[in-house]
């Protein structure tokens, strides 16, 4: 079972996948535009070939534009699950320090970082 992990933003994308049961974070896009975010998760969703989107779930004002990413990728016949995504980006901090990442690259790899914790978390729900 391959699962892609999306940490959501206003402005970047983090995205990680899991092919053998470890999460691993691949890389953040800068982008906006919300039909470019769909395109790349679908590419890499065929690329992949998953069977299941993890998409950071939040309160708040990014609420509205999860939703509307959800039923976008939903509409192109992607199985999407949401997690919380409370914390991430804390344990993501945390995560690239204790692997080494150099402090000047951890901005743009924290989005990358959270979404393997999102995959983590998804599967962690299944066993307990």
């Amino acid at each position: 079972m391959s699962i892609v992990g999306v940490d959501y933003g206003k402005k970047y994308l983090g995205l990680a996948i899991c092919t053998n049961g470890t999460p691993t974070p691949l890389t953040a896009v800068v982008t906006s535009s919300m039909d470019h975010k769909c395109k790349i998760i679908k590419e890499l969703s065929e690329k992949w070939q998953t069977t299941r989107i993890i998409v950071g779930s939040v309160t708040g004002k990014l609420k509205e534009d999860i939703n509307l990413l959800v039923n976008k990728l939903k509409k192109l016949n992607l199985d999407v699950v949401l997690v919380d995504e409370q914390y991430s980006s804390h344990l993501s901090w945390e995560n690239m320090i204790r692997d080494n990442i150099p402090q000047r690259k951890r901005k743009l790899n924290e989005h990358s970082y959270a979404a393997a914790i999102l995959i983590e978390r998804y599967l962690n729900s299944l066993v307990s």
